[in-house]
C-alpha cells in the first residue's frame, strides 16, 4: 500500500501533537495510509525530511530559536524536492506577504492558527489524494518504461544472435548520436530547433531510438547480413526494407513519433538528386523530420565508415571526417549538390564537428599501436572543419 508521507514543523510540541491527532482522523477512499513525523526546530525538520523524503509539509512560518523561518525552510526542501505541497500555517490573519512567499516554494494552502479542525482534514485529503494519483502516476511510468527496456534488450539479443555486428553498431550509433544531440542542443545548432521536453528527456530517447533503429534487419536472411562481398541489386533492395520492418515490428510498443521516425527514416537524404532516390524510404510530400532523425542519420553513416564488414575494411582514419565534412552546402559544389544530392542536414554536419565525442569515438574504433602518429593529424584535421563550417551563419 502507498503512504503519504507528512511532517509537521512547528516550534511548540504541543502543537504537533494536536494537529498529528488531527491528521489521523483523516479517511480515504483511496489505497493509501498517512504516516507523519513532527520537528519543532529547523534542523530536526531539515534532518527529517532528507531521511524520509516527506510529500506533504505542515509548516509555521515563525520557529522561534531556529535560524531559519518557515518560508526560508520551505524554500530549502522545495529545492530538494519540488513536488512537496505545503499547508502554511501563521498566527498572522490576512497575511499574504507570506502567503505569496510560500506559492513559490510549493505552497498550496494557507491556515490561521484558528482553523477548524475539520476543514484541516478536508484540506489535507485533497491534497493527499492528490499526492497519491501522483504517485501512482509515477509508479505505472517507471513499470511501463522497465517493460520497454526489456522488450528493447530481447530484440537487441534477439539480433545479436543473428549478426553480432548489428549489435555493437547500434550501441555505438546510440552514444554517439546522444553525445551530438546534446552538444547541439547546448550550443543551439540547429536554426529551427524543436525539441519537445526537456533535454534529459530528448537524449533518452534518441538513445532508445538508436538501439533500436537497425531492429528491421532481423528479418534479413543471414546470408545476406553476413555475406562477403557487394550485395547484388536485388538483395540491396531487400535490405532497403529493413526501416520499414522495423517501424512494422515496434509498433505494438508504442514509441514516441520521432522515435518511429528515426527508425523509419534514418537513411533518408538531406536533399536528394534530381535523378534517382538514394534514400529510402521515401518520404511524403511535406515530410518534416526532426534534429534527432538527422543526427542518427550522420552517427549511423561514420560508425559504418569507420567500421570492418566481411566486404569492406574500415575506412582511413581521416577519409570518414572528410566525407561527412564534403556534404555540408558550404563545401559541395552547386552543380553537385544538384546532380549527386546531400545525404546529411547541414546543422547536424556542424553538430557532428562542435562533439569532442566523434574524436573519442575514432579513438576506440582503431587500433591504439597504430594511432599515435596518426592522432595529430586526425585531430587537426577536424579542428579545421569545424572551423571553416563554423564561420558559416
Amino acid at each position: 500500500m502507498e503512504s503519504i508521507n507528512i511532517l509537521i514543523v512547528d516550534d511548540e510540541p504541543q502543537q504537533c501533537n494536536d494537529m498529528e491527532k488531527i491528521l489521523h482522523a483523516i479517511k480515504s477512499e483511496k489505497d493509501y495510509t498517512i504516516k507523519i513525523d513532527k520537528a519543532t526546530s529547523d534542523k530536526e525538520a531539515l534532518s527529517k525530511f532528507e531521511k524520509f523524503n516527506h510529500d506533504i509539509i505542515f509548516m509555521d512560518i515563525i520557529l522561534e530559536g531556529s535560524k531559519l523561518d518557515g518560508i526560508a525552510l520551505l524554500k530549502k526542501m522545495y529545492e530538494s524536492k519540488s513536488s512537496i505541497e505545503a499547508i502554511v500555517v501563521t498566527a498572522l490573519a490576512h497575511d499574504f506577504k507570506h502567503a505569496k512567499e510560500a506559492m513559490r516554494y510549493g505552497g498550496t494552502e494557507f491556515l490561521d492558527k484558528s482553523f477548524n479542525n475539520e476543514d484541516v482534514r478536508r484540506i489535507t485529503k485533497k491534497i493527499a489524494d492528490r499526492v497519491f494519483i501522483y504517485k501512482e502516476h509515477n509508479r505505472l511510468r517507471d513499470e511501463s518504461r522497465d517493460m520497454y527496456k526489456n522488450t528493447v534488450n530481447t530484440l537487441i539479443h534477439a539480433l545479436d544472435s543473428r549478426d553480432s555486428y548489428t549489435k555493437y553498431h547500434s550501441e555505438n550509433v546510440s552514444e554517439l548520436a546522444s553525445s551530438i544531440l546534446k552538444s547541439a542542443i547546448e550550443n543551439k545548432m540547429f536554426r529551427n530547433m524543436a525539441l519537445n521536453g526537456d533535454m534529459e528527456n530528448n537524449l533518452r530517447s534518441i538513445r532508445h531510438a538508436g538501439l533500436l533503429h537497425d531492429i528491421g534487419k532481423i528479418a534479413i536472411p543471414a546470408k545476406i547480413l553476413m555475406k562477403p562481398d557487394l550485395l547484388t541489386k536485388e538483395e540491396k533492395m531487400l535490405m532497403q526494407t529493413h526501416p520499414l520492418v522495423g517501424e512494422n515490428i515496434l509498433k505494438a510498443i508504442k514509441l514516441q513519433d520521432n522515435e518511429m521516425d528515426i527508425i523509419k527514416y534514418h537513411h533518408a537524404w538531406y536533399k536528394e538528386p534530381l535523378t534517382g532516390s538514394k534514400g529510402y524510404p521515401e518520404l511524403p510530400p511535406n515530410k518534416k523530420l526532426s534534429e534527432e532523425v538527422w543526427i542518427i542519420g550522420i552517427s549511423d553513416a561514420f560508425d559504418a565508415m569507420t567500421s570492418k564488414r566481411s566486404y569492406k575494411k574500415k575506412s582511413s582514419y581521416i577519409n570518414p571526417l572528410k566525407i561527412v565534412y564534403s556534404e555540408h552546402p558550404s563545401v559541395k559544389e552547386k552543380n553537385d549538390i544538384k546532380t549527386q544530392g546531400v545525404q546529411f542536414h547541414p546543422d547536424a554536419i556542424k553538430s557532428f564537428f562542435i562533439c569532442d565525442e566523434v574524436l573519442e569515438h575514432i579513438k576506440r574504433k582503431y587500433d591504439q599501436d597504430d594511432f599515435g602518429e596518426k592522432w595529430s593529424k586526425i585531430r587537426g584535421a577536424f579542428n579545421q572543419y569545424r572551423d571553416h563550417l563554423l564561420s558559416f551563419k
